[in-house]
């Protein structure tokens, strides 16, 4: 395969791998992962799954990108009827940093400490811009090892939809497009019969899901405690706002204070200057007076 020095291409690799939010690792897509490192190849996936099987959700449709340095977004639509959904992938090119979507899990005490192993301070004595540069490189270099030797990549999570539920919305979504486009009474009848029919399962989806989760609870580790102390804890509440001439103390009124305070500060800038603007007519008119 020829790369050129940028370049952006995706399809259907067939290759799953965590990293990019597979429920599995395989052959494939351990290669596809080894690739991209010895390129410079950065892969991007959507958070959701972008093939349903019979009894399966995995994400095998891809992007991979080479020094295109440009915010993005990438999204796996529940629509049409293939077992693979549509992929969109938005660049946003009117900014040109980066879209940073890893996520890292630093053990923050040996970091420090490897840093301060690591760093000389104080500074050796600076003559001149050249020893700036010198001390500023290494210092970049020590930080970023530092980082790298005590940080991991957290692979980034997933969203499973139930298939019969996404099947439900495709079924859903096919009959609210007829119905905008015929306006014919039988798929908007088919299509609120079908979001209740949603709407019932979702619900039933996550009664079971929470009831698998206490099934799981174990007293003798942590997740009953810890599902405890959800319960038990307690949300504070916003405090009271000091307003120019009162306190707001309910929902509302705090919400009228800050609207008021925004309003305030986002006024627009008073351009006008008489004196320039004076002395531009009288130009403009002395102009019109020769010609």
């Amino acid at each position: 395969m020829q790369l050129g020095t940028h370049c952006i291409f995706g399809g259907d690799f067939n290759a799953h791998n965590k990293a990019w939010g597979s429920t599995q690792t395989s052959i494939r897509g351990n290669r596809l992962k080894q690739f991209a490192n010895a390129a410079g190849l950065d892969i991007i996936a959507p958070p959701s799954p972008t093939r349903y099987g019979h009894n399966s959700a995995t994400i095998i449709d891809l992007a991979l990108i080479k020094n295109f340095l440009y915010p993005y977004d990438i999204t796996s639509i529940p629509e049409m009827s293939s077992d693979h959904n549509p992929i969109i992938l938005n660049f946003y090119f009117h900014i040109s940093t980066p879209k940073n979507n890893k996520t890292f899990k630093t053990n923050w005490n040996n970091y420090q400490r490897e840093l301060c192993n690591s760093t000389t301070i104080p500074f050796p004595k600076i003559n001149n811009t050249l020893d700036i540069d010198n001390q500023i490189e290494k210092l970049t270099n020590d930080i970023t090892t530092a980082f790298q030797n005590n940080s991991k990549e957290i692979p980034p999570k997933t969203i499973h939809i139930n298939s019969e539920l996404k099947n439900i919305y495709h079924n859903r979504n096919r009959a609210r497009k007829i119905w905008q486009t015929t306006r014919n009474p039988h798929f908007k009848n088919l299509y609120n019969k079908l979001n209740r029919k949603a709407n019932t399962l979702k619900e039933k989806v996550r009664q079971t899901e929470i009831a698998e989760n206490l099934i799981k609870m174990n007293p003798e580790d942590s997740t009953l405690w810890n599902a405890a102390k959800k319960m038990r804890k307690k949300h504070a509440k916003i405090s009271a706002l000091k307003g120019p001439t009162s306190i707001a103390y309910s929902n509302t009124d705090k919400a009228e204070l800050i609207a008021n305070s925004l309003e305030n500060q986002f006024q627009l800038n008073d351009i006008h200057n008489s004196v320039k603007e004076n002395e531009v007519n009288n130009t403009l008119l002395d102009f019109s007076q020769i010609t």
